[in-house]
């Protein structure tokens, strides 16, 4: 990564992160889960298959998007939250790495918080 940002990285990344809070404060203090063993299950499964990518001819693409579509259909938003949040960082923190910056690890995966938000609230 350069040295210097572009003028406004900054601010959009700090404003990438404020809403991503606000969205996992949001749909945590409305906590429920109607199938607990459910939840548990597909949170195992996103966690195993978290590290897995299918090759496509323009690049790479993870299997985390099966399980988040699946969670927006079948269970509630602060679940859907959640098993996105442990299924993207979960293998990256038990990974032992040279380079554990932020803007590696972290930062790519802010706006995923308040995508499955907004569509968690269209399929409401």
């Amino acid at each position: 990564m350069p040295e210097k940002r572009q003028f406004g990285t900054n601010p959009f990344i700090a404003g990438m992160a404020t809403a991503a809070a606000a969205c996992f404060a949001i749909a945590f203090s409305h906590w429920h889960s109607s199938d607990p063993v459910k939840f548990i299950c597909y949170m195992a499964a996103a966690l195993l298959a978290s590290p897995l990518k299918v090759s496509l001819p323009s690049g790479t693409l993870s299997v985390n998007f099966l399980f988040t579509l699946l969670s927006i259909l079948e269970m509630s938003l602060p679940e859907t939250l959640l098993i996105g949040l442990i299924s993207t960082l979960g293998p990256r923190a038990a990974a032992k790495s040279n380079n554990p910056l932020p803007d590696t690890t972290i930062l790519p995966r802010i706006p995923a918080a308040p995508s499955v938000l907004s569509i968690g609230c269209q399929s409401a």
